[in-house]
């Protein structure tokens, strides 16, 4: 039995986002499914390919990082800030990660793209300097 293409899955997600009111039963769905057909490690790639095809319908979903969780005006900012980066979307949607390993700053992440503005970021990118490349 071949597996379901890894597009096709992505597919049937966003097609079940417009239409779904519990999105914690579609996770558990989600999981359900990759479990089944032992894909678990495939669930990056598939969320990956979620987040692309909603950007494609004009929904910009984007992961904000930091050490420390963020204020209400501190979230709007860096929305309005993401509205400004990427002006044809219709929609930016947020969550919020908390990553202690990244000492303080923020990272926005989206399927494609990331800004790293972190103090781990900075550091990491001093270490490449100053290390002829390698860290």
């Amino acid at each position: 039995m071949s597996k379901t293409p890894r597009a096709t899955v992505a597919e049937a997600i966003v097609s079940r986002l417009d239409h779904v009111n519990d999105t914690a039963q579609l996770s558990r769905e989600i999981a359900a499914f990759l479990i089944s057909e032992s894909r678990e490690s495939d669930l990056e790639s598939v969320m990956r390919d979620v987040m692309r095809l909603r950007r494609s319908q004009g929904v910009l979903e984007a992961d904000v990082q930091s050490a420390h969780e963020l204020d209400a005006a501190t979230l709007v900012e860096l929305t309005e800030l993401i509205r400004q980066e990427f002006p044809a979307a219709k929609q930016v949607v947020t969550d919020q990660t908390i990553r202690s390993e990244l000492i303080g700053g923020v990272r926005i992440a989206t399927a494609d793209e990331q800004l790293d503005m972190t103090v781990r970021g900075k550091l990491d990118t001093f270490k490449r300097l100053t290390h002829g490349g390698t860290v």
